[in-house]
């Protein structure tokens, strides 16, 4: 029985990686917009057991610093499981606006998120392995990309959608955290569609080393400053 037990968590470490992984992620990424900073981010990822928590604070910088100080966090809360991370709490908020808050709670036994923006409560049908908009980050962790296409449901707390990325290729990255083979993914997005890429590290447990966002707005650069995992 023993014996059966350790073979079992054996294939269990090798299915999702988290033998290896680290339990206490601590990253800083600048912000960009058109070369010009703009913005700092602070992630801690914290593993204990089989649960996790995940805090992101961006704070304005650079020359946007210099007229407009604020600060958005993010959380993410939730379950480890052979699949990966499971969400169970997200929560986004803004200092300057706090009627920009959104809370998603998720109930896996009934397939819903419970999502409060606005001044409103909404129900929306879960579907299988969604992560959230920071969860969504540190699941290649612990499920590291292996196909030419990674698809992936995610919420903003809003809304749910399906994310398609599609393998770009290998690529060597320098970063002011220093120097990366990547595999990068591109976002397959359709017409009027959020638009995206990632640059993970292949070496550094899939973490990202870049993210490079493009909206409507304008293209958002998010590159490694600094990495420390335990």
């Amino acid at each position: 029985m023993l014996r059966f037990a350790v073979s079992l968590f054996a294939l269990w470490c090798i299915a999702t990686a988290s033998c290896a992984s680290p339990t206490d992620i601590k990253a800083v990424y600048k912000i960009s917009r058109s070369g010009i900073l703009i913005g700092q981010v602070s992630e801690h990822f914290k593993r204990d057991a089989n649960s996790y928590s995940i805090v992101s604070e961006t704070r304005s910088d650079g020359v946007l610093g210099l007229f407009f100080h604020d600060t958005l966090r993010i959380t993410s809360e939730g379950r480890i499981t052979p699949a990966g991370l499971q969400p169970l709490k997200y929560e986004f908020s803004r200092a300057s606006d706090e009627s920009k808050t959104i809370l998603a709670t998720f109930n896996w036994g009934l397939n819903l998120l419970k999502s409060e923006h606005d001044g409103k409560t909404e129900h929306v049908a879960l579907e299988p392995g969604t992560q959230d908009r920071l969860s969504i980050m540190y699941q290649f962790m612990l499920s590291p990309p292996r196909a030419n296409e990674a698809r992936a449901w995610m919420t903003n707390g809003k809304k749910i959608e399906q994310y398609v990325y599609v393998k770009q290729g290998d690529a060597a990255l320098t970063t002011p955290a220093g120097d990366f083979d990547t595999v990068h993914y591109q976002r397959d997005a359709k017409p009027r569609e959020d638009k995206a890429q990632l640059w993970l590290a292949k070496d550094r447990f899939f973490l990202p080393v870049r993210v490079l966002f493009e909206d409507r707005n304008g293209t958002l650069d998010q590159t490694l400053v600094t990495l420390s995992t335990q």
